[in-house]
């Protein structure tokens, strides 16, 4: 499917706005559609907060739908973070990075059993290197729901490994402030 053509950036701020009114219905997918080219064409910083509020609300909404139906909502926001996650300007590009871990938790919190270990294992494994907070945040969540999935000696390991970063990260913010 095609693109739709761009939307001038002022265009694509108005049209976030009525996000509410078209998440029942196939527009929401061509309002992204239209708001991705925008930012891909312009990289306007305004369409690009759009497309972040229009991720969070999407995000949102898929996670109050039964779990069969979310799929669907889940593939186009969890694209949309991961575009963003490698194309974003530097200053945002961790907070879509983070976005991104979080959509590909919420769908692994529907998996079970193995499966579900080997992608929190590539998961954690994709962004481990990353050193922004925002993403360690993530990570911290991350292993959470890994410990959570776990027994014994390897969920205490878990959480000691979440216990680590978040002592981690606020000697980092410490240091910062």
């Amino acid at each position: 499917m095609p693109l739709p053509e761009p939307l001038p950036p002022a265009a694509a701020i108005a049209s976030i706005a009525h996000v509410e009114e078209v998440v029942d219905d196939k527009a929401w997918l061509t309002r992204a559609a239209a708001l991705l080219r925008t930012w891909e064409t312009s990289h306007a910083p305004e369409a690009e907060q759009a497309l972040w509020e229009l991720s969070r609300r999407l995000s949102t909404h898929a996670s109050a739908l039964p779990q069969a139906a979310r799929t669907p909502w889940l593939d186009t926001v969890e694209a949309l973070a991961e575009r963003m996650a490698t194309r974003a300007p530097d200053a945002s590009r961790s907070a879509w990075r983070a976005h991104w871990i979080d959509l590909r938790l919420e769908r692994l919190k529907g998996m079970n059993g193995a499966w579900r270990l080997l992608e929190l294992r590539a998961l954690h494994g994709a962004c481990a290197q990353d050193a922004a907070p925002e993403v360690i945040e993530a990570r911290i969540r991350l292993l959470h729901v890994w410990a959570e999935a776990l027994i014994g000696a390897a969920a205490k390991a878990k959480l000691a490994e979440a216990s680590a970063l978040s002592a981690g990260l606020r000697g980092a913010q410490a240091l910062r402030a």
